[in-house]
């Protein structure tokens, strides 16, 4: 942002002016408004400062200068700290906006107000040691008008670089948003976007200044369009989806919402038009579908599977009581075995779908835990000549709510 004299606090500059036409005949103005002239070049507060020390010191003689700016905070820095006034000084200095020789531990400071009308902006302090007297008898008025010219232009110079800087933190801040942001005046032109918005909606790099009907896909800029409207009319709009193919082939799914954009006294200054890119939700969601189905699937199949198996092992149990050659019945205890395991494995994948789904179901009874471990001990097919299983079972083991076929499985 370039710095405009014109705009500036001139409350000092029409005060000054007197003192400026009191002074044109002498060599001493015409210096003295050559230093302004340059100090309305400069839009640095550093350099301003340098440049004030620099002319202070020629017309005053001091031994050396110090300029301390006024912090938000309220403390000064800058400058020879030592150089720095006692607060009672400072107070002085500042509330009655003229320079005063004050002495400063072992030597003398004079000290000159920074002022603008808003408040008070720094000080200068030059260490006049050794020529108290002749600071006396000295006309301060060109340092005074300088001070007061300088204090102008260190204002707003601050003023400048603090909004700058809050303009690039606010960039920053938008740049690291994952959705893409737009900002529109009242007649439709981009103000502002982020990086997001770029990337996401494929724009070029000269969109600002330009209306978004001319930047945007068609799809989008007809929502955009619609959403402006409504907003305009109810304050709110409700959020759209559009689906639009950008040049690259991709299809772009975005959720579409816009909210009124203020200053800080609430007056309306345009839109900003919020982009959510939803093509990796629409994603979750095809997933999340597929997922559904594939249990689905597996639980229709797993109880189509299980009413034959059902059959079979009715059938083989009759066979196995009807049977009398032996042969004929070790046959048949295999189907029967075989049966048994095809439908433990169909109530696995049963019991995979319910726990996916959240659908299972636990059948508690009060029941005595060993009971449940003897159970288990005689249908178990470990047991052999190479293995021998101790079972140790605390007394006085009470009665549990359990699932006595799910606790069986573990």
């Amino acid at each position: 942002m370039p710095f405009d004299p014109t705009k500036s606090d001139s409350s000092i500059t029409r005060a000054d002016s007197g003192i400026f036409r009191a002074m044109q005949q002498s060599p001493e103005s015409v210096e003295l408004q050559d230093v302004v002239s340059r100090m309305f070049l400069i839009q640095d507060a550093g350099e301003l400062t340098k440049l004030l020390s620099e002319a202070a010191i020629r017309y005053t003689k001091a031994r050396t200068i110090a300029v301390f700016l006024r912090q938000e905070a309220g403390e000064f820095t800058g400058g020879d700290p030592t150089l720095l006034p006692e607060k009672t000084v400072l107070d002085y200095v500042l509330e009655e906006a003229r320079p005063i020789t004050v002495p400063h531990g072992a030597g003398w400071i004079t000290a000159f107000p920074l002022r603008v009308t808003q408040g008070p902006v720094g000080i200068l302090v030059c260490d006049v040691t050794g020529m108290a007297e002749e600071i006396a008898r000295m006309n301060l008025e060109p340092v005074t008008v300088l001070c007061g010219q300088a204090a102008v232009m260190i204002h707003n110079a601050l003023r400048v670089s603090k909004t700058i800087g809050e303009s690039a933190l606010l960039s920053n801040i938008l740049d690291s948003i994952t959705n893409a942001i737009i900002t529109l005046d009242s007649a439709g032109v981009i103000t502002r976007l982020n990086r997001n918005a770029m990337a996401i909606l494929e724009l070029p790099q000269d969109v600002i200044g330009r209306p978004y009907k001319e930047v945007l896909h068609p799809d989008v800029a007809t929502a955009v369009g619609a959403l402006l409207k409504d907003t305009q009319h109810h304050g709110y709009a409700m959020e759209k989806m559009v689906t639009a193919r950008l040049d690259q082939g991709l299809e772009l799914n975005i959720a579409i919402s816009t909210s009124i954009l203020r200053d800080e006294n609430f007056a309306p200054l345009g839109t900003i038009v919020v982009f959510r890119d939803m093509t990796a939700s629409r994603e979750l969601d095809r997933l999340r579908k597929i997922d559904l189905m594939k249990s689905e699937f597996v639980a229709n199949v797993s109880h189509e599977l299980k009413t034959p198996l059902t059959s079979i092992k009715a059938y083989t149990e009759a066979l196995l009581d009807m049977a009398t050659e032996e042969q004929m019945r070790s046959f048949l205890k295999v189907i029967d075995e075989e049966s048994d395991r095809l439908l433990f494995l169909i109530n696995d994948l049963l019991n995979v779908s319910r726990i996916q789904s959240g659908k299972i179901k636990m059948h508690y009874t009060l029941i005595q835990p060993r009971t449940i471990v003897d159970e288990i001990l005689s249908i178990s097919k470990i047991n052999s000549e190479k293995h021998k299983l101790d079972l140790q079972i605390a007394d006085g083991l009470p009665d549990m709510m359990l699932d006595r076929e799910k606790l069986k499985e573990v």
